[in-house]
């Protein structure tokens, strides 16, 4: 199993998304993968540039999962969109111009922001596209003839292959409407003209922005393509979110904010203003049950564990959702810190001559960090945490091990007798110690833990503070913005 694979099956653990989102998130959290951690999906002997052919850096409306020309293909409309297209034909189609003229204008909007890269800011199409929509008698003709000047606008810019398309919608555009009063097949009322000629330039506009992207990624660098990419992971992130946590009416930023603000202040801690979020996020991370961001009902269960735990995971705002996985191998990271210290106490090592025995310790300690962090490599992350996983026989026989050897050393260097008879004793006590020990309520775990999280917290404050002093931003961060100088990943 892939890392992007094991990430997004633990982010959608215990959730029901219709098919079109579960199609968004999985394009959203390769493009966070692929911004964040490129060797995780990028094969080896493949560059930036060969993970995004066939379409992949596409809007998901033009993408091609199959590495084919599958967006010449006419886009099929989701059920929102649907509606959407034919409330505007019944409000085009019945009513009076004072009410046909809002509708066009959000249409143009749409038109707008399609069109908005292929053409250069101070052409005269965007001009009229983003002013208020000039009254007339006749709304449907003047959109008519604004959709005629818009074609001809891309074919200008267009490539010579999508002449065809262009001049196919031109013709379109330009067939003899039926007389007022009569329906025919072979020609359409005013209002489903527009109405269809607004979803085909819309569709036109991203087949050409697919053209400029393949002939313009070509001529970039790796480390151009990976600011764009990172780009593309920003606002597909953000889309995301605000989509699943909005409702029918608004986005969710709001919604949103509400969270971040309860969840932010939800640590004994006194509040510290900027960075009070990172204060907050380590207390998560030193939680015995691995971190989770649920999607809101009916999405998912709100209260479900996805951890199998007896304790309830710790719940993330949706500013940190597609980086739970990555905040759950930091967490392990930090409890596998916290394990190794914990063992590393029970090493009573005596003074032996011609040895040194921080040798005999460090070689421990690598030993048992090798063990420690092939379990927080496993996939799965989150049964690590909660403590199912880790292999207490081989961590005591470590110790154990380095135990024996340094008696081994200590008693060759002054008996012939070896190890002494009560070392089996000394065996059954260590095991019992390593058993205590990596107990989350034993009290020198809790120490150890208690001052790790400190200096992490303290290192990120000092960081953040840094980073804002220095006016330095990270090219890319791994958490989506949503609003407030104090969120993460705000510019």
């Amino acid at each position: 199993m892939s890392n992007h694979t094991a990430g997004l099956q633990y982010i959608l653990d215990g959730s029901i998304l219709p098919v079109e989102l579960v199609d968004s998130l999985n394009q959203t959290y390769f493009f966070h993968v692929l911004a964040n951690n490129p060797a995780k999906v990028i094969p080896p002997g493949k560059s930036l540039l060969s993970m995004l052919g066939g379409g992949a850096y596409l809007d998901s409306t033009t993408a091609n999962d199959q590495g084919t020309h599958q967006q010449d293909t006419p886009q099929q409309d989701t059920p929102q969109h649907q509606y959407i297209r034919q409330n505007a034909l019944d409000v085009l189609s019945s009513s009076p111009p004072p009410v046909q003229i809002p509708r066009l204008q959000i249409l143009c909007r749409d038109l707008l922001e399609a069109l908005s890269p292929l053409l250069p800011p101070s052409h005269i199409v965007l001009t009229i596209l983003s002013s208020p929509f000039p009254p007339t008698s006749s709304p449907l003709l003047s959109t008519l003839a604004l959709l005629k000047e818009i074609l001809a606008a891309l074919r200008e810019r267009c490539a010579p292959a999508r002449d065809e398309d262009v001049d196919s919608l031109i013709l379109t555009l330009s067939t003899p409407l039926p007389p007022p009063g009569i329906a025919t097949n072979a020609s359409l009322p005013l209002a489903q003209l527009v109405v269809d000629a607004i979803r085909s330039t819309i569709n036109l506009s991203e087949k050409l922005k697919a053209d400029l992207n393949q002939f313009f990624l070509g001529a970039l660098t790796e480390e151009q393509l990976h600011n764009i990419v990172a780009q593309q992971a920003m606002e597909r992130e953000r889309r995301f979110i605000l989509d699943v946590w909005g409702d029918s009416t608004k986005d969710g930023r709001d919604r949103i904010n509400d969270i971040w603000q309860q969840w932010t202040h939800e640590i004994e801690d006194p509040p510290i203003g900027e960075g009070q979020w990172l204060r907050r996020l380590v207390a998560a991370l030193g939680e015995n049950a691995p971190v989770c961001c649920n999607l809101p009902p009916p999405f998912s269960d709100a209260h479900r564990d996805v951890s199998g735990a007896h304790a309830p995971s710790p719940q993330l705002p949706p500013q940190l959702f597609f980086v739970v996985p990555e905040l759950v191998y930091i967490q392990n990271y930090l409890q596998a810190l916290v394990i190794a210290a914990s063992l590393r106490s029970l090493i009573r090592l005596p003074i032996v001559p011609q040895a040194t025995p921080s040798n005999v310790t460090s070689d421990f300690m690598k030993r048992t960090w090798a063990l420690l962090k092939t379990e927080i490599d496993t996939d799965d992350a989150s049964a690590w945490v909660s403590g199912n996983s880790i292999k207490l026989i081989n961590l005591a026989d470590e110790i154990i091990r380095a135990r024996r050897l340094s008696l081994d050393r200590l008693y060759s260097s002054q008996t012939s007798g070896g190890i002494t008879t009560g070392m089996e004793e000394e065996e059954t006590r260590l095991r019992v110690a390593v058993e205590r020990v990596l107990d989350p309520r034993d009290p020198v775990y809790l120490l150890l833990q208690k001052r790790l999280l400190s200096a992490v917290g303290n290192m990120l404050l000092d960081l953040f503070h840094a980073q804002k002093h220095m006016k330095y931003r990270p090219k890319y961060r791994k958490l989506c913005v949503l609003g407030g100088s104090d969120r993460p990943g705000n510019d």
